[in-house]
């Protein structure tokens, strides 16, 4: 899956906001330094109230591509499990695996031949845990996992514009710049982890 058209969309919305902003504080500035109290200040909420407006509107703008995001990492993780049959032989056989002790190399071809059924992979996954072993691959857990993650920088982003956009402190747009870019590398693991096959590494080695 592809979210680069989100997060540029989601920047755009950023920029936006920030520039809403600006014109409010630049123009509300103007107007107390031109204008009599009374009618600065009526003029002033008058444009607060439009910025405002805009603002709400951007920032429910950008919360909309976050939950669409939600929705395409939700629908390629179900694509991607779509089979859930779990039969009692393959209870069967897992019962038995849970006595005995594997080794990397005997995990790694019970991952291969249990891999269209999540539940049964599942299951796996932790016999294998509990035996110092851990499955590298694209089990329900791992891309949960990335999915949440890319999820909550993609809301860091959507936050930033309900906050006003880019913000004047340097900090806060690097904040915001970073977790663009991590949602981005986020994905890419989701889908390079989607397409590479299970491995089985001892707890004390390092996933290929």
């Amino acid at each position: 899956m592809d979210i680069q058209a989100t997060v540029d969309r989601l920047n755009d919305y950023r920029k936006d906001a920030a520039q809403t902003r600006e014109s409010y504080r630049s123009q509300a500035q103007r107007n107390t330094e031109t204008m009599q109290p009374e009618y600065s200040r009526e003029q002033n909420a008058t444009l607060l109230a439009a910025a405002q407006k805009r603002l709400s509107r951007l920032a429910e703008d950008a919360q909309g591509e976050v939950n669409r995001a939600q929705t395409k990492f939700d629908k390629a993780i179900d694509d991607l499990f779509n089979n859930r049959e779990f039969d009692a032989n393959m209870a069967a056989q897992l019962d038995n695996l849970e006595k005995i002790d594997l080794t990397g190399d005997e995990f790694t071809y019970y991952a291969r031949q249990f891999k269209d059924s999540s539940l049964a992979m599942r299951r796996l996954a932790a016999i294998a845990k509990d035996q110092g072993y851990r499955v590298n691959g694209p089990t329900i857990d791992v891309m949960n996992g990335l999915k949440n993650d890319a999820i909550q920088d993609l809301q860091d982003v959507a936050d930033s514009v309900a906050a006003g956009g880019v913000d004047t402190n340097m900090t806060a747009e690097l904040i915001a710049t970073d977790s663009a870019e991590k949602a981005k590398t986020t994905v890419e693991a989701f889908n390079r982890t989607a397409e590479n096959g299970f491995t089985v590494t001892a707890n004390n080695q390092a996933a290929e």
